[in-house]
């Protein structure tokens, strides 16, 4: 069996590049919003005081009304009358009002409005994420320590620590944290005593679990205690990184708390074809609605278990990639009557040949409920493509995923001709051998209007592929990723000068011999303010440059970047970007790739 990496296997959960926010700091007070907040419109509550006015009989002049804060004023049989603002929404509606609004601004701004207001963020439901930039453990010990007892509802921890316990332990006997309904761990080394922590009881409502850790060192017994808490039986989203897949399922199966699960991740876990059959025997997850088994063991055998139980008929998302299915694992799944409702199916990395994909864009397949497919990794060409294109099955695919295969500009230009492929809003096609004809079909492609996020990097499109880009209509894009396209810097002039671009929040443009050039048109564009998340790592950028970003883009959360001192970067950010994300790679630093090093080189 070969060797599969992880990097390439998609995980339903992280579909959406994740941008992490660095935390804001006010007295000690730290709170950030982790892209949970809906709209960032300010909320603006106004009232007049009693004046002098013009009466019925207009005998008096009309005089402008001063502002306050809670009131607001009614006319009823002519008089006027004034009521706090609070009073009339209620208590529920005031605190639905402000939800909408950012974290910071509400710990910062509106707790400073009144006491009633003060109050009321106090009640409303906050996002606590802690990134690897940050110290986790004294960024905890200020927050227990703090006289405010905020609501926290979800709470991220990505962080390196030398101290696992003494930060799990601040967690779990606090009193700030009794409220936390989803709990997410990553990148910290979990063992026994700091799962028994958290199984303790401490959480009253966690509904979502998240223990992730490269090192999968959760082992059985760290699965036992998880499986055996009667504080997990309302658990409905388990996430795991272990080494012992199989044993995991066992105990999840042959469980008595642990019987709600709508999701289920076991993502690398090498789950083998007898932890497949074990799960197909087990009635308690038959609640299931989403189940990740990528990057496993699972072959052609598995797949076939797996389209024959009964009890994954509820599935609507189904992540198998990097395993072994290929075609026949394909045809089980197409055929299952128990997997017809899937409508997010992962097959990336499998083994899959045009046949497979034959089998799951003919009429007869049970898949014609798909809205998101993702066949990355795979033996596809621009044949394939078409199968996909001219397939009735797929007309409710949103979003379709085929990087790394080698569809060219051929296959492409039938996904953008397709007669059933109108709904697109992500169209993922890195490393496809697609040029500049390539982009001259994509902008006139029915899905234009509707596309939010395109990913065209590792193809040869170079400055001209970029000004053809410029010149199509993408009202609603928001995420472009042209990273390793050879654009330079007359490519992202294009881009920073188009007004069709105006929504971008996500721009990828690593490794495209940009310079202070392009930065400069970026910082001076009229139609990219509102990105933040900006992408240029291993571009010949300087330290002026980024200081230019963090003066003019304000609105930038997450930037990467290579190459730098990662110290005197963060000393330019905090003077004008403080919130900023900072990822610097080095050069020895990136991963690496299947692809050239250097596109720029061959354009």
């Amino acid at each position: 069996m070969r060797r599969k990496q992880s990097s390439s296997c998609f995980d339903p959960s992280s579909h959406k590049k994740a941008m992490c926010c660095d935390f804001e700091h006010s007295n000690g007070n730290l709170i950030n919003d982790e892209q949970q907040q809906t709209s960032k419109r300010k909320f603006y509550s106004s009232s007049s005081s009693e004046e002098e006015g013009k009466s019925v009989n207009n005998e008096g002049p009309t005089k402008r009304k001063k502002q306050s804060s809670n009131l607001i004023t009614e006319h009823p049989n002519n008089s006027t009358s004034q009521l706090r603002l609070d009073y009339q929404l209620g208590d529920d509606m005031m605190c639905l009002v402000l939800s909408f609004l950012d974290q910071s601004f509400l710990v910062h701004t509106c707790m400073r409005v009144c006491k009633y207001w003060y109050e009321r963020v106090l009640v409303i439901p906050l996002t606590l994420s802690i990134n690897d930039q940050d110290d986790a453990l004294s960024t905890i010990q200020r927050i227990v320590s703090n006289q405010n007892t905020f609501n926290f509802a979800h709470l991220s921890i990505s962080n390196k620590t030398n101290n696992p316990i003494e930060l799990i332990r601040l967690i779990t006997r606090s009193n700030k944290f009794n409220n936390i309904r989803s709990l997410r761990m990553s990148d910290i080394e979990l063992g026994n005593e700091e799962i028994s922590e958290i199984a303790s009881g401490c959480f009253k409502s966690l509904t979502e679990l998240t223990l992730e850790d490269l090192k999968r060192n959760i082992d059985e017994e760290g699965i036992n205690i998880l499986a055996n808490s009667v504080h997990m039986k309302e658990l409905h989203v388990l996430n795991l990184s272990t080494e012992f897949g199989d044993y995991a399922i066992q105990a999840l199966c042959n469980n008595e708390y642990i019987k709600n699960l709508k999701t289920l991740s076991l993502f690398g876990c090498n789950v083998s074809e007898d932890g497949i059959t074990m799960l197909t025997n087990g009635t308690s997850l038959s609640t299931l609605t989403s189940l990740n088994l990528g990057c496993n063991e699972i072959t052609t055998t598995g797949a076939k278990l797996l389209s024959k139980c009964p009890y994954l008929k509820n599935l609507t998302v189904f992540a198998v990639g990097g395993n072994d299915i290929m075609d026949e694992g394909v045809l089980a799944i197409c055929e299952s009557e128990f997997l017809r409702n899937i409508t997010n199916l992962s097959l990336e990395d499998n083994g899959i040949t045009e046949k497979g994909v034959a089998i799951l864009t003919k009429n007869t397949s049970n898949m014609n409920n798909l809205t998101s497919l993702w066949l990355d990794d795979n033996s596809i060409t621009a044949s394939g493509a078409k199968l996909i294109a001219t397939s009735k099955t797929m007309q409710n695919l949103e979003i379709l995923s085929l990087q790394r295969c080698d569809i060219g500009d051929d296959g492409l230009m039938a996904i953008c001709k397709s007669d059933f492929l109108k709904k697109l809003i992500t169209l993922l096609l890195d490393s496809n051998n697609i040029s500049t004809q390539g982009v001259s079909y994509i902008i006139s492609s029915s899905f234009c209007n509707t596309l939010e996020e395109l990913s065209l990097c590792f193809n040869r499109i170079g400055h001209a592929g970029a000004r053809l880009l410029s010149t199509g209509s993408f009202p609603n894009l928001m995420s472009l990723d042209l990273s390793n396209c050879g654009i330079g810097d007359d490519g992202i002039s294009y881009i920073a000068n188009s007004p069709t671009f105006k929504k971008l929040d996500v721009l990828e443009i690593s490794n495209n011999n940009i310079t202070c050039a392009g930065v400069g048109a970026i910082c001076s564009s009229l139609y990219l303010t509102r990105l933040s998340s900006l992408h240029l790592a291993s571009n010949s950028i300087s330290y002026e440059d980024i200081r230019l970003i963090g003066n003019k883009l304000k609105n930038v959360k997450f930037l990467s970047t290579s190459g730098f001192s990662t110290p005197k970067l963060r000393s330019i950010l905090s003077e004008c970007l403080p919130g900023c994300y900072l990822l610097n790679m080095n050069e020895y630093e990136r991963e690496g790739e299947d692809e050239d090093e250097d596109c720029n080189s061959t354009l």
